[in-house]
């Protein structure tokens, strides 16, 4: 019986897949470790999106030196998109790699790590959004995305799910933010200068179109005389930044993202200014010693 369940399973999952024209089936689990292709969640429970593609992400994305290649976890009720959380991996990770699974958290165990593409990776923004549902039963898409992908137009897989939240939810979803963030920034490790510096290069030239529809930049120039890191909520890793260097950021719009700064192999220990898209086109002066 519980083999023809998983036939079963595995045959809607791809069925699905084919029909909505995907290039990947995904399934969800409450483990990052395992995946029991579970439908239905409580307030409370911990949710990892398993993702199966037909081949190799390095064969699917556009790959572009000193560019990360940002998968994302969205989520939607009735059509209408809730929150999601990007995921940016190092192209060099990407490049030549034959992995075709990977697992992104939805809801993370701030206390299990999560591997993909050699980074590890912690939902942030997807449980404040959580925080704000009513305690009634939810129906929910998860869709697996990939900005490197068809300009992030269409989705890798789709997973359908339910979620029944509870009165006291709102708690446990802030808690959950809060110590998943904090976790994440234990484990922060900075990129090398000219990992930078090639980013910044392609920052610079980054073309207009559907991207530009998406983002708006922001730079920040280090006006002490070490060398700081200056990091954004809105991103996995820091970056160092010279004295007198700036380096440029890619922000979605519509969101409003912290700013820290600290030593560089450190987590950051001061927040700095918080950035909207009204500041698009700025250049931020950043005053840190240590």
């Amino acid at each position: 019986m519980k083999r023809k369940f998983c036939f079963a399973l595995l045959a809607l999952t791809l069925c699905n897949a084919v029909l909505f024209g995907q290039v990947g089936q995904a399934s969800l689990s409450q483990y990052a470790s395992k995946n029991d292709g579970a439908t239905a969640f409580k307030s409370g429970d911990f949710i990892y999106a398993h993702v199966k593609l037909t081949k190799p992400l390095a064969d699917l994305v556009t790959i572009e030196d000193g560019k990360p290649v940002t998968l994302s976890i969205e989520i939607l009720e009735n059509g209408k998109s809730i929150e999601r959380d990007d995921f940016p991996l190092d192209a060099k990770q990407v490049r030549g790699n034959k992995a075709m699974e990977f697992v992104l958290p939805v809801i993370s165990n701030p206390t299990v790590p999560c591997e993909a593409f050699g980074k590890y990776h912690f939902a942030i923004y997807l449980p404040k959004a959580f925080a704000n549902f009513s305690a009634s039963k939810h129906d929910l898409e998860c869709r697996v995305n990939c900005y490197a992908y068809k300009g992030g137009k269409e989705p890798l897989a789709i997973v359908k799910f339910s979620l029944t939240v509870e009165a006291d939810a709102k708690a446990f979803y802030e808690k959950n933010a809060k110590e998943t963030y904090n976790e994440m920034i234990k484990g922060i490790a900075p990129p090398s200068q000219a990992d930078i510096d090639a980013a910044n290069a392609k920052m610079k030239a980054m073309p207009s179109g559907d991207m530009d529809d998406k983002y708006f930049k922001v730079s920040f120039t280090n006006k002490g005389s070490k060398v700081i890191n200056v990091w954004l909520d809105e991103r996995s890793s820091p970056l160092n930044v010279n004295p007198g260097s700036t380096t440029t950021e890619r922000i979605r719009k519509g969101r409003t993202v912290n700013v820290f700064v600290g030593e560089p192999h450190k987590a950051q220990d001061r927040k700095v200014t918080t950035v909207t898209e009204k500041d698009a086109g700025k250049t931020i002066p950043i005053n840190y010693s240590y």
